[in-house]
């Protein structure tokens, strides 16, 4: 498979997300496999330029997958910053919700290989494709829904079912809660998950 990558110059362990594409087919890979490829503001970016360089390739199909032992673990809560706004927050959080977006938008199929955690927003990333294939050890949450995360899953659940978002977000809000926050207990702590 010939190989092109969306960042040139840079070696595929310092890029937070990988593109490759040859025959048709874009693989596009979460790359924080020492954080389970928790979500932070670069990953985001970088995986709305990939989408879009598999538009620009014009490839019959994409798949989007992580490295490592998980697919993705949802927004990474261990990451120092210095604290943001409400503005910056909410802009975040719609950028993840582009990523719904791109995918929903993009003329070919998106294909998300699962494996380990998706909680979270890699729970949204998944759901948002239009085919998932998962790995008997893929393990689906929607962690700590509050208000925001709840419309934010509501939103890609409706785009891609077609289904009324309320509906969607009673849905989450209604089910058991315990495996999520299970879930994400061992998310948080990923040296006792071996």
């Amino acid at each position: 498979m010939s190989t092109q990558r969306a960042e040139r110059g840079l070696a595929a362990h310092d890029q937070v997300v990988t593109y490759e594409s040859g025959a048709g087919i874009a693989v596009i890979t979460l790359n924080r496999p020492h954080r389970l490829n928790a979500v932070v503001p670069e990953l985001v970016e970088r995986l709305c330029a990939a989408l879009g360089q598999a538009r620009h390739d014009d490839v019959a199909a994409c798949i989007l997958t992580g490295a490592g032992r998980s697919f993705c673990a949802g927004h990474d809560l261990r990451q120092e910053h210095e604290p943001i706004s409400e503005a910056e927050d909410r802009r975040r959080l719609h950028r993840i919700q582009d990523v719904t977006r791109l995918v929903r938008q993009e003329p070919f199929p998106v294909i998300s290989a699962v494996h380990g955690y998706a909680l979270g927003a890699g729970c949204e990333f998944a759901l948002c494709c239009d085919l998932i294939v998962a790995s008997t050890d893929a393990t689906f949450a929607e962690v700590g829904i509050e208000a925001a995360f709840e419309t934010e899953i509501a939103a890609a659940l409706a785009l891609h079912a077609g289904a009324d978002a309320q509906d969607a977000a009673r849905a989450f809000r209604d089910r058991d809660s315990r495996a999520g926050a299970e879930n994400s207990a061992r998310a948080e702590n990923p040296e006792k998950d071996q």
